[in-house]
């Protein structure tokens, strides 16, 4: 796990002191084949049912580690030229195992406040305006997929 980067709006890596949390990525290897299959069909059947977008992928998938007060300020999760459409948040930690922290999704946004349980998955449009507060105690997990398509119409 290292410290994870940020993005700027032309697609360059940069560190700011917006996201301090590590991560580390599960490459798209056979041993990890499992998870992306069952993401995939997750993310297909929500999308039939919600979204609808034109999708054809998921990028590398990201592992997400939150300490006491490492968090990840408000961001969207595309920027000029991307091709993501979809951002998929699972929460790998069981409720018991922090205090404080989660996922904060801009607007009224439905089912969020569920998210602190384990396995729970939000799926919102790359557009939309998110953050992850810091926890106050104990350590928060979270993995990350991006699922992309071509270009919008």
């Amino acid at each position: 796990m290292k410290r994870a980067p940020v993005m700027a709006k032309d697609g360059s890596v940069v560190n700011y002191r917006t996201r301090t949390c590590a991560s580390c990525w599960l490459p798209k290897a056979a041993h990890f084949r499992w998870i992306y299959s069952y993401l995939s069909a997750v993310v297909d059947q929500v999308n039939t049912e919600h979204y609808r977008f034109d999708v054809s992928d998921m990028q590398n998938l990201q592992v997400l580690r939150y300490r006491p007060l490492q968090k990840f300020d408000w961001h969207f999760d595309t920027f000029d030229g991307s091709d993501r459409k979809l951002t998929c948040v699972i929460n790998l930690s069981r409720p018991e195992e922090y205090v404080g922290g989660g996922l904060c999704v801009s607007g009224d946004w439905h089912g969020v406040e569920n998210s602190t349980h384990q396995g729970a998955a939000n799926l919102f449009p790359t557009w939309i305006k998110h953050k992850a507060k810091a926890p106050l105690l104990g350590t928060r997990w979270a993995l990350v997929a991006w699922i992309t398509g071509p270009s919008w119409k």
